[in-house]
């Protein structure tokens, strides 16, 4: 009689992946007799966990698959009872797998501890990001510099907001202004309105940032102010006047052509960049605004092109093409008209905004 006598294959070593199972079949004969046994075989290895806190949420990344024994558990620090990371909160991917943890407090010191297959993690500490508010985000502050163009800001604000219409102030014509009879809240609005003057098209509008110089009658822009929090959205109110496009500049598309309606756009985007976006309108050296940057971390848009004659609420809601990286500026940028920056776009189209506000969930 023969007991346990086998055969079994060669149990490979373990790679990169957390609590790693691989069935195993050998024989084993008996009383004459041979049956195929299959055993798992289970190894621990190092996670490497990354830990990605944002205001009111935060991301942890590792390595394992829907096979894991995966448990993490987290609470403020301080506090006695924990909280669980449900399952329905874990996504796998590739032999990775990230657990979202929701409806943490701002600015606050949080301690989680995670056992993966069998091992158990040390406790670790992460501390989630405060909550900027945009300022002046009602457009209720405004004054008049010296080259006559109105400041999206008083003397006493921080510099936030700007507009690229500088280089209209060379004919002697603002496009972007407040409005104290079309409002929404407070007693003012931002009032962006698109006009031919004398010599070529202005398409109203205003951004996060600083209007750098003018270049004959076009202008070189910095879109961005720093900023290193993670919003989920921006939301706000607008009105919108869509006029026919009557004036097209020196490059053609097929949506924005003489007779079409004419388009309101407003973007957002978070990214690393090392310094403020350059933006460059003069069409020799044009430089414009790339929503495939390899830099932008979030982007979300909305186009307009009808009239909407009632305040609306608008909300983008940003599309994170990463957890991990840290943002380094926030880009705002509004126009009445879609295609100003080829200066092209429909005489009177006018947009207001009123109460933009970043959402954190």
């Amino acid at each position: 009689m023969q007991i346990g006598s086998s055969i079994a294959t060669t149990v490979p070593e373990p790679t990169h992946i957390t609590d790693f199972r691989r069935p195993v079949s050998f024989e084993v004969t008996a009383f004459d007799e041979t049956e195929v046994w299959t055993v798992t075989v289970t190894y621990s290895v190092e996670a490497n966990l990354t830990i990605s806190p944002w205001s009111k949420r935060a991301y942890i990344m590792g390595e394992g698959n829907e096979n894991t024994n995966l448990d993490i558990r987290f609470r403020r620090k301080g506090d006695e009872i924990w909280d669980m990371v449900y399952t329905d909160e874990i996504t796998y991917e590739d032999g990775s797998f990230t657990a979202l943890i929701r409806h943490l407090q701002p600015a606050t010191t949080y301690e989680y501890e995670a056992t993966i297959g069998s091992t158990v993690y040390d406790l670790a500490e992460f501390t989630t990001d405060d909550i900027p508010a945009l300022p002046n985000s009602g457009f209720e502050n405004w004054s008049l510099g010296s080259d006559g163009i109105w400041n999206v800001y008083s003397e006493e604000d921080e510099k936030f907001w700007d507009t690229g219409n500088r280089g209209s102030m060379t004919v002697g014509k603002n496009v972007t202004t407040y409005d104290e009879s079309i409002y929404y809240s407070g007693r003012r609005s931002a009032k962006l309105a698109s006009e031919y003057i004398i010599v070529r098209f202005a398409a109203g509008n205003l951004f996060a940032g600083e209007y750098v110089r003018t270049d004959g009658t076009d202008g070189v822009l910095d879109f961005g102010r720093p900023f290193t929090a993670r919003p989920t959205a921006l939301k706000g109110i607008y009105r919108y006047i869509s006029t026919p496009i009557s004036h097209t500049g020196d490059v053609l598309f097929k949506d924005a052509q003489i007779g079409m309606n004419d388009q309101a756009y407003i973007y957002v985007a978070v990214g690393d960049w090392s310094s403020p976006v350059e933006i460059k309108t003069k069409s020799s050296e044009r430089k414009l605004f790339d929503i495939n940057d390899e830099h932008i971390i979030a982007y979300q848009e909305l186009v307009v092109d009808e009239t909407v004659n009632f305040w609306t609420e608008f909300r983008l809601n940003l599309d994170y093409r990463s957890f991990i990286r840290k943002p380094t500026y926030l880009v705002i940028v509004a126009t009445a008209s879609k295609y100003g920056d080829y200066f092209t776009g429909g005489q009177g189209s006018t947009l207001w905004l009123d109460d933009f506000e970043l959402v954190y969930e």
